[in-house]
């Protein structure tokens, strides 16, 4: 009798703990096409995602043990707890394949949750993936809506001079909760070899513009604009200016 208790207590008490698997949940917005969470396992004492990193292969990576799980506002945070397939801090490889499967687990998450942010390598190249569904599948329609065919910036209007080019454009799929940092652009005198430095804010809804004078000869380049290295790399590829123009760009996609 007691070795029948002993055997069958424990799946008595594991029965008792409820759990919900959710698989390829949606998500708004992210960073980086680097890292996609295939499913999440909730249990009232632990959330497990199920992560694939995809990466040219050879390349190497590193993830931090800086990982959270937040709510929009952050009025809910928890710290990843373990992971499996990799070590924290690491520098790891991806071999011919392209593809590696980890599991990350972070403290249970209230059930009043519908969606959360998860966040890591937040000292450098930081990963971002904001919204990710906790609930049924929803209509993609709902997530990732098409750019409005007629382009409307939210930043300023610039007026256009005859003696200035105008970098104009919009991220799809952005949302304000990636926190990316502003742009630049890094505008070298061919003749006197003085550089000066162009910033590009991002407005909230993910458009960009700036006014870039083009009097003399310059060579324009910009800094390496890093979601997340070997994913968006530069904005603008170096590029040269000598006479008037007017440069927009439509849209510029965030990785998905």
């Amino acid at each position: 009798m007691r070795a029948f208790l002993s055997l069958f207590l424990p799946l008595l008490i594991s029965s008792l703990h409820a759990e919900k698997i959710i698989t390829n949940p949606n998500w708004v917005a992210r960073n980086t096409p680097v890292v996609t969470v295939d499913s999440i396992l909730l249990r009232d004492t632990v959330s497990r995602m199920y992560i694939t990193l995809k990466q040219l292969p050879h390349t190497s990576l590193t993830i931090h043990d800086d990982w959270v799980v937040q709510d929009s506002i952050k009025r809910f945070s928890g710290k990843v707890r373990d992971i499996d397939g990799v070590d924290f801090n690491r520098i790891f490889q991806f071999d011919s394949d392209s593809t590696i499967h980890i599991e990350m687990d972070f403290p249970a998450l209230p059930p009043s949750l519908t969606e959360v942010d998860i966040i890591g390598n937040q000292k450098s190249n930081e990963i971002r993936i904001i919204g990710l569904s906790l609930t049924e599948k929803r209509n993609k329609t709902s997530i990732y809506p098409q750019p409005n065919p007629i382009y409307r910036s939210a930043t300023p209007a610039i007026t256009f001079d005859t003696d200035t080019a105008i970098l104009q454009g919009k991220f799809v799929g952005y949302h304000k909760r990636l926190n990316l940092p502003d742009g630049k652009i890094i505008q070298d005198d061919l003749f006197s070899g003085k550089q000066t430095e162009i910033n590009i804010p991002i407005a909230p809804d993910g458009s960009f513009s700036a006014k870039i004078p083009t009097r003399y000869p310059f060579l324009y380049r910009t800094n390496r604009y890093t979601l997340h290295r070997n994913v968006l790399g530069r904005i603008i590829r170096p590029l040269s200016i000598f006479r008037r123009n007017r440069t927009k760009l439509r849209s510029l996609d965030i990785p998905r």
